[in-house]
């Protein structure tokens, strides 16, 4: 068995209620950050292409999205696309 590491929870902050609707997809595969990246660092993992995230709200260049699992996120806007409304 394989245990990891601190790092590869996610953070309490991020953990939210799983959401019934969704807003947008990816257009492509792209990173996402637990908080609004600085300096280089290294993104916390990838979102799929075609993934389906609940826009939060737009930060500049970012947006904060909720995923399918309910973790809140930070993603380049640029790679989000709206979903038809129903």
């Amino acid at each position: 068995m394989r245990v990891l590491g601190d790092d590869a929870l996610v953070p309490e902050r991020n953990r939210m209620t799983a959401p019934e609707r969704f807003t947008h997809e990816l257009s492509v595969a792209q990173p996402y950050f637990y908080e609004i990246p600085s300096g280089g660092r290294a993104a916390d993992g990838k979102l799929a292409a075609r993934a389906r995230v609940q826009l939060v709200r737009d930060e500049g260049e970012f947006s904060w999205v909720v995923d399918e699992a309910g973790v809140l996120v930070v993603t380049q806007r640029a790679g989000l696309a709206p979903l038809p409304s129903t």
